[in-house]
């Protein structure tokens, strides 16, 4: 989507990924956060082919798992709380779960 940017980092078998929003002023409605479903619907990020199924993010607590192949995660709920997510591998997450 061109409505959000995201990217992943990793360094042995820790890995963080940030995402953010941009041009939302046709998301959502004037003075509102592009938050959730309403905002998201069905988009999807897609995640590195090698990277983690559980995730954790760092800003909000909430524990969130990949789908699919390439792993995907759907962004109504990496983004239901706040408008940007920090996510965090789980702790003992292997590689190749999805």
């Amino acid at each position: 989507s061109e409505h959000v940017v995201a990217f992943a980092r990793r360094q042995a078998a820790s890995w963080i990924v940030a995402v953010a929003p941009r041009l939302v002023a046709t998301l959502t409605a004037r003075g509102r956060m592009p938050q959730g479903r309403d905002a998201w619907a069905e988009t999807l990020v897609e995640l590195p082919a090698d990277a983690p199924g559980r995730w954790r993010n760092v800003l909000t607590g909430e524990a969130l798992t990949a789908a699919g192949g390439p792993p995907t995660l759907r962004l109504s709920e990496v983004l239901s709380r706040l408008p940007v997510a920090l996510l965090s591998s789980e702790v003992g997450a292997a590689q190749s779960e999805t």
